[in-house]
């Protein structure tokens, strides 16, 4: 990746996502200006590197085993809302546009976007109400305003489990101890 210019990060998720896949093919035309890593899963890999073409600045994989290097270089993300996805987000607090899997049971990919829509971090758009030019807006809007970006940065850190782990814990010791 050149990193002369702004990046957008592009997860699927493992339910696929050929539809998301396509409005960001359509979408990334439009924006010259923008670099794209887009992780399209092995199923839609090879359709979508022949869509993307030669190119510059877009980088098509079936499978990312660096996600920490690929959320470094980028600034705004575009994904499925499942339950990784969302925390590792917030983690790195990486604005995004998220697009729930409209087949998830009981629609749990939505009310997690939800979350993230209400507290100002990211953008919910559902993708049978999506289109290219929505995404070429919302892109441009998230990385063309410096303060609106920041703001979805410091919304999605607010809403991270930093200690997690130590909670976990406590949980685990506090059941021992009543047994």
């Amino acid at each position: 990746m050149d990193t002369g210019g702004p990046a957008v990060l592009v997860m699927g998720g493992s339910q696929g996502a050929q539809t998301l896949n396509t409005l960001i093919v359509e979408a990334a035309r439009a924006m010259p200006g923008l670099q794209f890593i887009h992780i399209t899963g092995a199923y839609d890999f090879d359709r979508v590197k022949t869509l993307v073409g030669k190119r510059e600045g877009y980088r098509v994989l079936a499978f990312c085993d660096d996600m920490a290097t690929a959320y470094a270089a980028c600034d705004v993300a575009v994904c499925r809302s499942g339950a990784s996805s969302m925390t590792e987000l917030a983690y790195v607090a990486m604005p995004s546009i998220l697009v729930p899997y409209p087949h998830a049971a009981d629609d749990h990919q939505t009310v997690n976007a939800q979350v993230f829509d209400a507290a100002g971090a990211a953008i919910l758009r559902q993708e049978a109400e999506l289109d290219a030019g929505q995404l070429v807006a919302d892109l441009s809007k998230i990385v063309e305003d410096d303060e609106y970006r920041k703001a979805m940065s410091t919304q999605a850190a607010a809403l991270a489990v930093r200690d997690a782990d130590a909670q976990i814990c406590d949980l685990i010791s506090a059941d021992v101890m009543t047994k």
